[in-house]
């Protein structure tokens, strides 16, 4: 009763204009007329999150198509393979992330949590002298190898401008004795690539010396992701396949010694 009574006096206080016929009208922004950017403006005025993307895409900074890129990224609407299977799209049962194949291709994940990304935005930062630590790496001591078997430890390693690039590694016994080492320069290069390399280049000094036919070798890197590549191939990004390959045809060959 009592909201009835409040709703009868809200009614009388209305008046009406004869003139004027009935039509509908938008209560929103935009004078009473409803367009695509009243309403965008009327939803972007109640959101809680203060961060503007219009603000920070459209300066006119980068190419149009970078603009537009980075603006399907903040909407999420990339066609990565878990938007492309919610669309409807045939594009099978693996929607795995294509560089580590360790979870879904989700924006989320290509951008940041994947590790072969963060191995990229640490190469982009270090031109300004910084770098992410997001994958802690614990601290592991070196253990010997089983007898008649040698443990190469492989490494490389970038400066934090990009510029100054060396691969090295150490071949020891069971008995911790080092029996070589190498230490190269090489050119700039992506920090995964270099890993690769020096896993590459320590394989073939192997094979070359006399200590391949004296016993196994086991392979040692501080790289998880370029010794999952050695393990499945089928994840390996296409540019980097023929580097796996040919470390993996290296292997092949001393097996067969």
């Amino acid at each position: 009763m009592v909201q009835l009574v409040g709703l009868l006096g809200k009614l009388n206080d209305i008046k009406l204009n004869e003139y004027l016929e009935d039509c509908l009208l938008w209560d929103g922004v935009g004078e009473g007329l409803y367009s695509v950017k009243a309403c965008t403006t009327s939803i972007s005025s109640v959101d809680e999150d203060p961060f503007i993307w219009s603000k920070c895409v459209w300066q006119g900074l980068v190419p149009p198509r970078v603009e537009v890129f980075l603006w399907q990224v903040s909407l999420n609407k990339l066609a990565i393979r878990v938007e492309l299977k919610k669309m409807g799209i045939p594009i099978g049962e693996d929607i795995q992330c294509p560089f580590c194949n360790q979870a879904e291709e989700s924006v989320q994940h290509l951008f940041i949590s994947c590790q072969f990304s963060w191995v990229l935005w640490n190469i982009i930062i270090s031109y300004w002298g910084f770098s992410f630590y997001g994958f802690e790496q614990p601290v592991v001591s070196w253990s010997p190898p089983p007898v008649d078997v040698f443990k190469f430890n492989m490494d490389g390693a970038v400066s934090s401008v990009g510029m100054l690039v060396g691969i090295g590694g150490i071949l020891r016994d069971r008995n911790r004795i080092k029996l070589f080492s190498f230490s190269e320069k090489i050119g700039p290069t992506p920090i995964i690539l270099v890993e690769l390399k020096a896993i590459k280049r320590g394989l073939d000094i192997f094979v070359s010396s006399e200590w391949v036919m004296k016993g196994r070798l086991i392979i040692e890197s501080d790289c998880k992701l370029a010794v999952d590549w050695l393990n499945y191939q089928e994840s390996v990004p296409p540019f980097l396949l023929n580097v796996v390959k040919d470390i993996a045809a290296t292997v092949l060959r001393m097996r067969s010694l």
